[in-house]
């Protein structure tokens, strides 16, 4: 089972992130979830400003799972921007695409990503990377594990559909 911790999402994109949070659920993720679906936003969140002023309903992510193309904006940008920020230079971030370019997997390592992950449509290896950050860290400490690029064959798009039946992804 997950122990507690914080998740910001950060996707535009309603489908993935419905099933990102079912596929995290299935295995036992009973923490707080939290999505953004813009670059903006996400800064907001993670400032504590605008609508997001309130920590008790927007609590501090232990983790941020970033899509690397958020409405047109850079996902790298956000990560530099996130590792420029003393109180989140230790907190893990996931860069997440369906790239299979070397060169942005390279560049979101290189901004500060914790590691780049290639969207599958099951998410079998974002909720593996997820839990083992999360369940090999003693309490209160969520600092990043060492940098790893993990990276899949590619698929069609059009097989990211939202069902009650989710693959079973065995830890």
């Amino acid at each position: 089972m997950f122990k507690q911790c914080v998740i910001l999402h950060v996707d535009d994109d309603e489908n993935d992130s419905t099933v990102f949070q079912r596929v995290l659920m299935s295995k036992g993720y009973n923490g707080t979830y939290r999505r953004v679906r813009r670059v903006e936003s996400a800064k907001a969140y993670l400032s504590g400003t605008d609508c997001y002023s309130d920590a008790a309903l927007f609590p501090r992510p232990d983790i941020i799972v970033t899509e690397l193309s958020v409405h047109g904006a850079d996902g790298i940008e956000l990560i530099r921007w996130i590792r420029q920020r003393s109180d989140y230079r230790t907190t893990s971030v996931i860069a997440f695409s369906v790239s299979t370019n070397p060169e942005m997997q390279r560049q979101s390592v290189e901004a500060g990503a914790t590691c780049f992950i290639e969207k599958r449509p099951d998410y079998a290896d974002l909720v593996m990377k997820v839990r083992e950050i999360v369940e090999h860290r003693p309490a209160g400490n969520l600092s990043p594990l060492p940098c790893l690029v993990l990276a899949f064959s590619n698929f069609a798009m059009s097989t990211w559909k939202i069902s009650d039946e989710l693959v079973e992804i065995a830890f």
